[in-house]
């Protein structure tokens, strides 16, 4: 089958299958000059209540689609849930999102909430989640200065690149990301990190160079307070069992 506009085809499949929908929104990376051969469609469809929430996965018109199918009770949930993890994917595709259905204008509504929350930035990182990350950060830096077989440091050095970057976010109040989204915050926050980062990860699996890598995760331990070793404790993670 020929495939069809990302937008028309969007619109049809919300009209098919969710003719009660109050909302829907196309969003992602079709809408973009990010599209790829792979990419799929991401829409966002709002019902009143059940069978909403779940997500669903099906091909129609020649593209594989993802559905997010909320209602308003499970957006609040969900974004309470995701912003208290400093990440906000659904507030992403909501602002992000082209309308597709809108009844009494509650899109422009969602959008417009979604837009003013996703300004106001993550919630704010507290002590001890803060003292964990610098901790396993510094572990993993240990890690990488002790190890010396190839197949650990890519590993190794693939751990370090997700941890301090998100460090590298959380320190300027930057929302997290996954997957590619991440490298794509990192960016607009600092443009020249990512850079950075590729270029020492590429060093440490290729020539086994690790001061490159050392330096930025450094850099980044030492906005947050220094690495963390000695005088780290934690308590209270399991039941006491006497």
């Amino acid at each position: 089958m020929e495939r069809l506009g990302a937008i028309d085809a969007a619109q049809r499949i919300v009209n098919a299958r969710f003719p009660d929908a109050r909302a829907a929104f196309l969003t992602g990376s079709a809408l973009t000059t990010r599209l790829t051969s792979t990419s799929d469609l991401d829409i966002v469809v709002v019902l009143q209540g059940r069978p909403a929430p779940f997500r669903e996965n099906i091909r129609e018109y020649g593209w594989p689609v993802e559905l997010f199918v909320l209602s308003p009770a499970s957006i609040k949930y969900f974004v309470a849930k995701e912003t208290s993890e400093h990440c906000a994917p659904t507030l992403k595709m909501l602002l992000d999102g082209h309308i597709l259905v809108s009844v009494d204008e509650e899109a422009e509504r969602l959008q417009s909430e979604a837009i003013e929350r996703f300004a106001k930035g993550p919630s704010s990182i507290s002590n001890e989640e803060m003292s964990r990350r610098r901790y396993m950060l510094t572990d993993q830096l240990d890690d990488l200065i002790g190890a010396t077989d190839s197949t650990e440091l890519l590993y190794i050095s693939q751990q370090l690149l997700v941890g301090a970057s998100e460090l590298a976010l959380l320190s300027k109040g930057q929302w997290l990301a996954v997957g590619k989204w991440l490298p794509r915050h990192l960016t607009i926050s600092e443009p020249e990190l990512p850079i950075r980062f590729s270029i020492a990860v590429k060093a440490v699996l290729e020539t086994g160079e690790k001061q490159p890598m050392e330096e930025v995760v450094r850099e980044i331990l030492e906005r947050v307070g220094g690495p963390l070793t000695e005088g780290y404790r934690v308590a209270g993670e399991i039941p006491n069992l006497q």
